[in-house]
């Protein structure tokens, strides 16, 4: 039983990840102020809807980086090897106008 519950978290976190963990916290920003760092990895669009949510009065974006890329799972027996494609975005927002 140990063994299936830690499969079933495993791979809901593994799904989370792939498809809409969105991840919010607070760091300094360059100017010694403090910022919010948002992660999303489905689609920019994420990112902006968790500035929205953390900065309901408006926010600014600070700085932003964008990556893509994908991976190879190998075939198993009579099945073809999945490629799936990664995104990741960064997002640096400051709360107010």
């Amino acid at each position: 039983m140990r063994t299936v519950s830690r499969l079933l978290w495993a791979s809901g976190v593994w799904t989370c990840c792939l498809y809409s963990c969105v991840q919010r916290s607070v760091v300094m920003a360059p100017d010694g102020r403090d910022a919010y760092l948002i992660e999303c990895r489905r689609d920019r669009k994420d990112c902006l809807a968790e500035a929205a949510e953390a900065c309901p009065s408006g926010y600014r974006i600070i700085d932003q980086e964008a990556r893509t890329g994908a991976f190879v799972t190998s075939g198993q027996a009579g099945y073809a090897p999945q490629v799936w494609n990664t995104y990741k975005a960064e997002m640096l927002v400051r709360c107010g106008r």
